[in-house]
């Protein structure tokens, strides 16, 4: 999305990879066995990386648990950036990374529309200020190609642990300050 509202261009369009994350917490949900307060179950935060590999699909799957490559907490926020990001852990096959927090970005509840009885749509706006420049770790340029949707806390593990519930590699693209990306994700159940 340009600054004069255009929307010119489709970059990506494909079906969500929902992930054992989703299984997981709605069993606990279901069973009563994970958090007792209901908004450690919403959506309300996605991950972006630069190695999600959309031409292998065996990368990527059901199974997923964490994006490929995601971004540090740096580098989503830079001058002017609109992004609100929280570091906390993730669950990552089984096990909370409690000795090292991760970057997430939140969802704004405006962001989060119910589309009809049995859909829910989350727009992620990356603004034309954030995530610019970025570099992977050999310093070279790395371009957003993933993303993913997670569930705040549906475990109760103490500290928060965050859980992967849907991803998408996409076709890559390198983010610059003449424009904002706006991701449109619909999760029908």
């Amino acid at each position: 999305m340009y600054e004069d509202g255009r929307e010119p261009e489709l970059h990506f369009s494909d079906h969500n990879v929902i992930t054992s994350g989703m299984g997981v917490a709605l069993a606990s949900l279901y069973s009563g066995s994970g958090s007792q307060t209901i908004s450690d179950y919403q959506i309300l935060s996605y991950q972006l990386g630069y190695s999600g590999a959309i031409t292998n699909p065996y990368s990527y799957g059901t199974s997923s648990t964490q994006l490929i490559n995601p971004l540090k907490t740096s580098q989503y926020v830079t001058a002017g950036s609109q992004l609100v990001v929280e570091e906390r852990n993730i669950l990552i096959n089984g096990v909370s990374t409690a000795q090292q927090q991760v970057g997430f970005v939140s969802i704004p509840y405006s962001n989060i529309q119910r589309v009809t009885p049995t859909s829910v749509r989350y727009t992620l706006v990356i603004d034309k200020n954030s995530c610019l420049g970025l570099t992977d770790t050999e310093g070279l340029k790395a371009e957003l190609n993933e993303v993913g949707l997670l569930m705040y806390n549906p475990l109760n593990i103490n500290p928060t642990t965050s859980v992967l519930v849907a991803y998408r590699p996409f076709t890559p693209i390198y983010k610059t300050g003449s424009f904002a990306l706006v991701i449109k994700w619909t999760l029908t159940f």
